[in-house]
């Protein structure tokens, strides 16, 4: 039997969200990172952050990406900001995936790669004209790229 939709009310504009191993996150234009309990449907946890403009989780953390160039880590244990990592202006995309986090940064046309334990950059890697997302599996790192023709 399937279950009745949800709608759950966070109290601001959506604008994104993930499931983690334990919950579900969802970030807002109020600056916050909500936990929502799946099994009861609330909200049980906010945590300030900066203007978020994508969201992911991984092994034991959340990943929040802002408007202003940084990447926070949530522990979702504790819902506190572990580290902040200073990546460039422009990011618009977010993944975690075996210890990286991968950040799509449409204003230099780069993935940033930065290690999930102790928040570096490992590198920047150019991948041509504005990124605008970016996924992973099985070791295969995969960017869509806005046509400079759609511009």
């Amino acid at each position: 039997m399937k279950a009745a939709p949800a709608i759950i009310d966070v109290g601001y504009v959506p604008v994104g969200v993930a499931l983690g191993e334990e919950a579900l996150w969802v970030v807002t234009t109020a600056e916050r990172a909500l936990r929502i309990e799946p099994h009861t449907n609330t909200a049980t946890t906010e945590v300030p952050i900066g203007y978020p403009v994508a969201l992911t989780t991984g092994k034991q953390a959340v990943w929040v990406s802002d408007s202003r160039g940084q990447v926070w880590r949530i522990n979702p244990d504790t819902a506190t900001v572990s580290q902040t990592t200073p990546v460039g202006r422009g990011l618009v995309g977010l993944c975690a995936t075996d210890g990286v986090v991968f950040a799509a940064n449409n204003a230099d046309g780069t993935v940033v790669e930065i290690d999930a334990q102790d928040g570096q950059v490992v590198r920047v890697v150019p991948v041509g004209h504005a990124p605008t997302d970016v996924a992973s599996s099985d070791g295969i790192v995969w960017v869509s790229i806005q046509s400079e023709s759609a511009m």
